[in-house]
């Protein structure tokens, strides 16, 4: 059992198993009809909600501030109404709050307008990104995904990634790019 052990401190490193699925083509998946969105999406104290059981929300909308410590507002990946609150899995902490999202699958498509983010202060700019609420938890998969994101924002706003896999020679065209 001891030669499975691969971390100091206990622990296993399964084989990837990339044969598995490196062939095949990328899909994009269906919205499902219920999401439950995990309030501790960050190193500090969970979010408090900002919504009621039976509210309805739009796309976009914020459902949870910091309300001490770190980390940022929870915005709704989908238009629906809140059905529950409840505590699901974390990697993490084991459990967390979660909101429950019925999804409404009739809602428009929300249109996000570019913003003009050059003129503001550092104070103003600085808030504008915690409220839009990016953030990336890990290693080398976070980094990707909030790489991914940066590179989509306008040419020329500020973006900063702080993480080792960032400097990684043969990772470093993941991450870094102009578009």
């Amino acid at each position: 059992m001891t030669s499975l052990l691969t971390f100091p401190k206990g622990g296993v490193h399964p084989s990837e198993a990339k044969n598995l699925t490196s062939g095949l083509a990328i899909e994009v998946m269906p919205i499902p009809d219920e999401l439950e969105m995990i309030l501790g999406q960050h190193i500090g104290a969970p979010c408090t909600p900002t919504v009621s059981i039976k509210d309805v929300v739009r796309e976009g909308q914020v459902i949870a501030e910091v309300t001490k410590g770190l980390g940022v507002p929870l915005h709704a990946p989908v238009s629906g109404i809140i059905k529950g609150f409840g505590m699901s899995g974390h990697p993490m902490r084991v459990s967390a709050p979660s909101i429950t999202i019925q999804t409404d699958h009739a809602a428009p498509a929300v249109e996000y307008a570019p913003s003009a983010w050059q003129g503001l202060s550092r104070e103003d700019l600085l808030a504008k990104v915690h409220g839009a609420g990016i953030i990336g938890i890990g290693g080398a998969t976070s980094t990707l995904v909030a790489t991914s994101i940066m590179k989509r924002l306008p040419f020329g706003m500020p973006k900063l990634m702080a993480s080792p896999m960032a400097a990684h020679p043969a990772y470093i065209d993941k991450y870094v790019g102009t578009h």
